[in-house]
């Protein structure tokens, strides 16, 4: 009798031995697979951070860069050559002189025509055709040339024209003068970088 209440004790004590290591798996199983469902479920949640954050600051920068450009709407009424056009603004017409660029010559009493001269003002006048709707950031204090035009920089479809005619080598970074010097660091490094035309080598 005794022998037989000893094996059972022995059984009793075996089987709530494995049935607690059963237990402590599962629970351990558990326990990983929540750590792991929270991992993942945090990972969008800072992904969408991050790119919450980079959005907010390309805004701010944009936001900044429009800030920085008082552009002033206006219409073109004629092309007189590569660097400079009549426009309507603000229900008058006024001649505008392209701000530090300089285009080569096709009317100059003295100079003639220049090289690239005729091509300057066809582009110009492709670009900037009579009718067309642009943008113009007018110099610092709306300064004036000795000839009574205005120095702005011009706006065509969200890209400043300067920089184009500069990009094309028909025309060259000139007449800088104190204050209106704000583009002048990137105008040389185009003039640097470009191949095309050359209007720069030649004069």
């Amino acid at each position: 009798m005794r022998k037989r209440f000893g094996i059972l004790s022995l059984v009793f004590f075996f089987t709530m031995m494995f049935s607690g290591c059963s237990t402590s798996d599962n629970t351990n199983t558990n326990t990983n697979t929540n750590t792991n469902t929270n991992t993942n479920t945090n990972h969008p949640q800072q992904n969408a951070s991050v790119a919450n954050d980079d959005e907010s600051e390309n805004q701010l920068i944009d936001s900044s860069l429009k800030a920085d450009k008082k552009l002033i709407p206006a219409t073109i009424v004629k092309n007189v050559d590569g660097d400079t056009v009549v426009i309507k603004l603000k229900g008058r017409e006024e001649k505008v002189r392209m701000l530090c660029v300089d285009t080569p010559e096709t009317h100059h009493p003295r100079l003639g025509v220049q090289p690239f001269g005729p091509e300057a003002s066809a582009y110009t006048q492709k670009i900037l055709p009579v009718g067309k709707k642009v943008q113009i950031e007018t110099g610092i204090g709306d300064g004036r040339d000795k000839y009574g035009r205005l120095l702005a920089y011009i706006y065509v479809d969200g890209k400043m024209f300067n920089e184009m005619l500069l990009e094309k080598g028909l025309a060259r970074v000139a007449y800088i003068y104190a204050p209106n010097t704000k583009y002048v660091d990137q105008f040389y490094a185009i003039q640097s970088g470009t191949e095309k035309g050359d209007w720069h080598l030649v004069n």
